[in-house]
This record gives structure tokens, C-alpha cells and sequence, in this order.
């Protein structure tokens, strides 16, 4: 029993596709039965056993992580870190797959114009409004291009938003007081 414990403790590979804390909570659960059999494994064993379970994906924090000394190693520590990276990967990911779809909304948009086809409303008349912005009729100043394209000019935006750019870099530092040791996760982007 005790051989199988340390084996599915030292060869556990966690998913992607489903949450890290249930994953990792199995590992301490494991370590814990093994306790109670009067057979322990230290805090700083069971935090680079997680580190090196972690997917390809967390490759930047394992580094950073394992480049932290043995001894300043805990389990806590790699947990919180762990979940705010996690958390990070999943909101990074839900901003690209926002972006994706609003790209392929517009690229529909185009090819409908491509083919002929017109935009809805596109056959009514023209509003009999006059722009109070630059004085032609057919629409109102919400609508005007003018505006819209001086106020992009000054840099005080407009309608159209410019899309974020993607993670470029990760940095890491470390800094120690009183015995204790952070390590520091930056993200830069591109600008």
C-alpha cells in the first residue's frame, strides 16, 4: 500500500482540462494517509512534486518555482501560486476566445458585403437629420464619421478598440525578509 501511494504521489501529471486545486488536494490527501502510516514526506518534498506535476502550459512558473531554494520551498506557497497563475491562464483565455468570436462576427460582416448581400437596414431611406457635428443631413452626430475619426485623431477614443496585444513575457523576482522569501510574477505585453 505504501509503495502504491509514492508511486501515484511522484508520477501524477496533472490536466489541463479540468481545475488544479482538486488535483492537488489528491497529492496532499495521499501524503496524508501516508502520515498516518507513520511514513511522511516534508512540506518542501510534497511542493516540488506538485511543481513537476503541473502541465506544459504552467512551463514559465515551474521554472521560476523550481529556481527557488529547497528550503524556502512550502506547500501553501506553491498552492497560492499555482491558482493565480491558473487563474490568469483562464482569464487570458477567455478574452482571446471573446476576441475570436467579435473577429469572426466582423469577418462575416465582410463577406456578406463581398457577396452583395446587404446589412439590415441597409435598403431604408436615408434619416432626414441633419449632423450637428458637421452640418450634412442623412444622419445625427451619433452616427457622423467626422467624429468619430477626429476624436481617434486626439486620441480620445472612438468607436473602434484596438485589440490587446499578446502576452510577450514573463518575469520573476524574488525578494526575502524576516526568513521569509515571494517570488513576484510580472507579465509584460506588447504595447
Amino acid at each position: 500500500m505504501i509503495a502504491q501511494l509514492i508511486g501515484e504521489i511522484f508520477c501524477t501529471t496533472f490536466m489541463n482540462n479540468s481545475f488544479l486545486e482538486p488535483q492537488m488536494n489528491t497529492i496532499c490527501h495521499k501524503a496524508y494517509i501516508l502520515q498516518t502510516l507513520n511514513y511522511s514526506l516534508t512540506d518542501s518534498l510534497i511542493a516540488i512534486t506538485i511543481i513537476h506535476s503541473l502541465p506544459k502550459t504552467y512551463s514559465t512558473l515551474k521554472t521560476i518555482l523550481l529556481s527557488t531554494p529547497e528550503d524556502k520551498l512550502s506547500f501553501n506557497m506553491i498552492i497560492n501560486h499555482i491558482l493565480v497563475e491558473e487563474k490568469s491562464q483562464q482569464s487570458q483565455s477567455t478574452f482571446q476566445t471573446t476576441f475570436i468570436a467579435h473577429l469572426r462576427k466582423r469577418k462575416r460582416k465582410a463577406q456578406d458585403k463581398k457577396k452583395g448581400g446587404q446589412e439590415k437596414g441597409a435598403d431604408r431611406k436615408p434619416k432626414s437629420g441633419k449632423c450637428a457635428y458637421c452640418k450634412k443631413k442623412g444622419y445625427y452626430k451619433a452616427k457622423c464619421r467626422n467624429i468619430k475619426h477626429d476624436l481617434e485623431e486626439k486620441g480620445e477614443g472612438g468607436s473602434k478598440k484596438k485589440p490587446a496585444k499578446a502576452l510577450h513575457a514573463k518575469i520573476a523576482r524574488v525578494e526575502s525578509d524576516n526568513g521569509n522569501e515571494h517570488i513576484y510574477l510580472f507579465m509584460a505585453q506588447i504595447l
